[in-house]
């Protein structure tokens, strides 16, 4: 993971992270940690965080038919239509890419991943496995949204 801006009309990445301690781009805020960059999504005290990191997925595009041909492209994309001959074929331009955000915990030093209930039991050893299926239950949590994430954390960190 890397920053790249662009100054003047050329493109730039940020180097020497290992001498930055915080990032500011608008209203969001990063942690440069070694080999990574975290956004930070909320801060619950002096020692525990939530962060989130983002990867990339490529998806195949499906081929889709109508009166006019087929063709291969993602819901929101206009093109032409092409023959069928390219249907089979792999050629460039075949997928589509996706951005996969994925949370993490960070208490005192350490990170732990927060895209599973298992992981996030990782991170909260004292509490009971029990006790945090039946909160994730009870309040329909979902580990993909954001405000259910923070929400989970600050249950966890509860005594």
């Amino acid at each position: 993971q890397s920053i790249n801006f662009i100054s003047a009309g050329k493109y730039y990445t940020l180097t020497g992270l290992e001498d930055v301690d915080t990032i500011y781009i608008q209203p969001k805020k990063f942690l440069p940690v070694p080999n990574d960059i975290y956004e930070v999504i909320s801060i619950f005290n002096k020692s525990t965080s939530l962060l989130a990191s983002y990867t990339t997925h490529t998806r195949p595009l499906v081929a889709t038919s109508d009166h006019n041909g087929t063709n291969k492209q993602v819901d929101n994309q206009v093109s032409n239509t092409v023959s069928d001959v390219y249907v089979s074929r792999n050629y460039k331009g075949n997928s589509s890419i996706e951005l996969q955000r994925h949370f993490w915990i960070k208490i005192g030093e350490t990170l732990y991943k927060a895209d599973t209930k298992a992981q996030i039991r990782k991170a909260f050893p004292t509490k009971s496995k029990g006790e945090i299926d039946n909160y994730i239950n009870a309040n329909n949590i979902n580990l993909l949204v954001e405000s259910n994430v923070i929400s989970l954390v600050e249950f966890m960190m509860e005594r």
